[in-house]
């Protein structure tokens, strides 16, 4: 088994994402939808909170979906 990049950053693209969000770069100009659109700070939480929730959402379907096939597979 040899190291696959295209996976590893597949699998940790939402981290690498993440870390450059945080302008630790010089010229990095990229902003939230909420911090373009001058939401308030409540407005900015609840949109934050519901992308998680989002996520966790996905990352349980795809679980899900998983251990289906594992189950059809006999493992």
């Amino acid at each position: 088994m040899g190291f696959n990049i295209r996976k590893y950053f597949e699998k940790y693209s939402a981290f690498f994402e993440g870390m450059g969000s945080l302008s630790l770069f010089p010229n990095n100009n990229y902003k939230s939808y909420w911090m373009k659109n001058n939401l308030t700070p409540e407005e900015q939480d609840a949109l934050a909170i519901k992308g998680d929730w989002e996520k966790v959402g996905k990352d349980l379907r795809i679980s899900m979906n998983n251990f289906k096939k594992s189950l059809s597979n006999g493992l």
